[in-house]
Order: structure tokens, then C-alpha cells, then sequence
């Protein structure tokens, strides 16, 4: 009995530790989703002249408190395969410093073509119909 205790004990806290939350970039609701890619569309539009679509890599993430960008979720980057300026992962590309929010001389790493970052920082839900984004290019 003494040997099964201790056993229990670590599996326990090993699912306390493991896979019991999301990674950071996963929405914790579906309404997320939408609004990230609602403020991803708009942040490509006022972007380019007469809203046209990029012509050029847009990689997109969610800044966090360190000077480094976070992945979105799949799901939410598929959701541009079809409809969207070629959209790739923050993670595919090359920045050489973060100040004060924004990233410089960003390039493919696969191409070593110029792209531009596109993130978000936070969404803050006010309503049910209203939130309030912050984010930037």
C-alpha cells in the first residue's frame, strides 16, 4: 500500500500539470476565434491602399509580456487558406528586435522574402456585441 500512494500522488500531479489548460495562443472560447480573425481582416485592409489584400508574407500572432510573438491556433490560420493574403505563423518568420511592440526587418524564413507581423495583444470583452482589441502592424 505504502508504494501505491506515492504513485497516485504523481499521476495527480502530473495531470494537474500536463494538458489541463490551453496553450496561450488557443482561444478559450469560440467568439475569440471570430474576433482575432475579425481584427486580423481589418488590420490587413488598413494596411494596403483601397483595401486591397497584401501582396507580400503577413505572418500573424499575439504579443506577449516578453519581447517575443506566439502562434495562433491552427484553426484560426486555416480559416485564411482560402480567403485570405498568403497568412503564415509568426513562428515562420525572422524579426531582429521587438520595441515597444513592434518588430523589424521581418522576413520569410523559408523565402527570405520581406513580410510584415501582424499581432494582437489583448481582446477585452465589454458586452456581449462589443470588445475592445489592441494590437498592431
Amino acid at each position: 500500500m505504502k508504494t501505491r500512494l506515492p504513485t497516485i500522488l504523481i499521476l495527480a500531479l502530473g495531470l494537474t500539470f500536463v494538458g489541463c489548460s490551453p496553450p496561450p495562443s488557443a482561444p478559450a472560447d469560440p467568439v475569440v476565434s471570430d474576433l482575432r480573425e475579425a481584427t486580423f481582416r481589418y488590420q490587413f485592409q488598413m494596411s494596403t491602399s483601397g483595401g486591397q489584400e497584401p501582396s507580400h508574407p503577413c505572418f500573424i500572432g499575439l504579443a506577449t509580456n516578453e519581447p517575443k510573438f506566439l502562434d495562433v491556433d491552427a484553426a484560426l490560420l486555416k480559416r485564411f487558406e482560402r480567403t485570405g493574403p498568403r497568412i503564415k505563423q509568426v513562428s515562420a518568420c525572422n524579426y531582429l528586435e521587438i520595441r515597444k511592440g513592434r518588430a523589424r526587418a521581418i522576413a520569410d524564413k523559408s523565402t527570405g522574402e520581406k513580410g510584415t507581423i501582424y499581432y494582437i495583444i489583448e481582446i477585452k470583452r465589454i458586452s456581449e456585441t462589443e470588445a475592445e482589441v489592441s494590437g498592431g502592424i
